[in-house]
């Protein structure tokens, strides 16, 4: 899975519950080295299916200002839940094969670390937001470049995607 922006706080974890335990200065210097310089991280990732029920709509709810709070409608379908299962049974397998003998996994979850949707590329106004060079349907001299336009959001950044979808545009724009 995606960690998102956790980075490697596992060091820091691993020296609260050794500083908890009591350990202070070499002999928690000694310990936390031995345990961190022998730690390995398997992420396994994976983007879900498209379903037009997974959504971005307005919630009855209203912020302090009134304005209307977002409403996010997320389910994992059971072909990634499949994937993500199988990717585990791989990397428990590769950590056996090392010797490893102290395993953890964490849950799987929908990351939000790349944040996207909401303006749905497509060619009928009635199901998409923008056409495939990213105008919008609704105002002719809009256009809405970025990662808005992704019905789904990889779990790594879709960076040349949206570059290349920004110069094709661009390219389109000075056409016309």
């Amino acid at each position: 899975m995606n960690s998102g922006h956790s980075g490697n706080s596992d060091g820091v974890d691993v020296a609260k519950q050794l500083i908890a335990q009591g350990m202070r200065r070499q002999d928690l210097s000694r310990e936390l080295n031995r345990i961190v310089s022998r730690h390995l991280k398997l992420n396994s990732s994976a983007e879900i299916l498209p379903d037009p029920e997974n959504r971005l709509t307005l919630a009855e709810a209203r912020d302090t200002a009134g304005v209307p709070k977002p409403k996010v409608s997320v389910t994992m379908d059971a072909y990634t839940r499949a994937g993500l299962a199988r990717s585990e049974e791989i990397n428990r397998e590769v950590l056996k094969r090392l010797g490893s003998n102290e395993v953890r996994s964490n849950e799987p979850y929908l990351s939000n670390a790349i944040i996207g949707g909401t303006a749905r590329m497509g060619t009928d106004p009635r199901s998409s937001v923008v056409d495939p060079y990213q105008r919008s349907h609704q105002h002719p001299n809009l256009f809405v470049l970025g990662s808005s336009a992704h019905v789904t959001m990889p779990v790594n950044a879709p960076t040349l995607t949206i570059a290349a979808l920004a110069v094709r545009t661009a390219r389109h724009i000075m056409a016309t």
